[in-house]
């Protein structure tokens, strides 16, 4: 089978940001680039095992932009919170509310500063040479669209018959569907252009962003009665137990709806088949939206 063009260009833009972003972080870590990272580093992962290549170098790349992704992830965790506080309104929180924010930026501070001291020139230059060792690789050993598709297909039936049984799943469970979701789409993404992976992509999305949302506000639920004692008051953690459980019920509907959209798309048409009509684009949710912008 012919490698399909539109693989290899989402292939080689990801590894592209991979040799980009860990610089542009240790320059400017913003929120949007940390997240960036963290991201770029989850779809080369999907890269390598979606075509099989995970020879010695491989398996090295991999080891080390775990490590780094776990260090970005704790900076991302503190400006999705951050973000989300910036949004809570009720009367007589004032002064919780500023004692929780200050306790985040301070440990977000901490976690900034150990992600950067792990992108030393050493690293960076480790990375950047292993990412372009892949790229060479990939255009050589990259497997047919269809190869992807093949094994995608299979990822999205999994996938779907989890997602069938959201209403009965516990707080765990569903973050870990998340985190299958993120792998689905990931693969769907380099599975080639047409309009149904386009619609497959949008899908997930929509799940990963709903079942992200009300995880991101859990975090900040138990930051905040981890950090604020008895005499500060217990008014800001009650307010947000309330979202946090509103948000869950809001992902697991969505996850439920949206699988089975996803379920009956699987059964008309394989993943990767090409229509002509483009796929409308899901804009992330406005709290996600702002933490990327902060």
């Amino acid at each position: 089978m012919q490698t399909d063009q539109s693989s290899q260009k989402q292939a080689s833009t990801v590894l592209r940001k991979l040799k980009e972003l860990p610089r542009k972080v240790l320059r400017d870590p913003q929120p949007k680039r940390v997240h960036q990272l963290r991201t770029t580093i989850r779809r080369t992962e999907t890269l390598i095992k979606a075509i099989g290549m995970q020879n010695g170098k491989q398996r090295k790349l991999l080891k080390k932009l775990d490590r780094l992704r776990r260090r970005a992830g704790k900076v991302r965790a503190f400006d999705v919170q951050i973000a989300a506080l910036r949004t809570v309104k009720g009367g007589g929180i004032g002064q919780q509310k500023a004692e929780l924010m200050r306790l985040l930026e301070k440990k977000r501070e901490k976690q900034e500063r150990k992600l950067l001291g792990s992108l030393d020139n050493k690293n960076l230059s480790d990375i950047r040479s292993r990412a372009e060792y892949l790229a060479t690789a990939v255009k050589s050993e990259m497997q047919a669209a269809g190869d992807i598709r093949i094994g995608l297909a299979t990822l999205l039936r999994k996938f779907t018959k989890a997602a069938g049984t959201a209403n009965s799943l516990s707080e765990e469970s569903l973050h870990e569907l998340r985190l299958q979701c993120k792998s689905v789409r990931y693969s769907a993404e380099l599975a080639g252009n047409s309009v149904q992976s386009g619609e497959m992509i949008a899908k997930l999305k929509r799940i990963q962003d709903s079942i992200g949302e009300w995880h991101d506000w859990r975090t900040l639920a138990r930051s905040a009665h981890k950090g604020l004692d008895e005499i500060a008051g217990r008014s800001l953690p009650a307010i947000l137990d309330g979202i946090t459980r509103e948000k869950f019920r809001e992902a697991v509907q969505t996850t439920t709806r949206t699988a089975g959209e996803l379920s009956r798309m699987a059964a008309e048409q394989p993943p990767g088949e090409t229509r002509k009509k483009p796929a409308a684009r899901v804009q992330p949710t406005p709290m996600r939206k702002a933490a990327n912008a902060s």
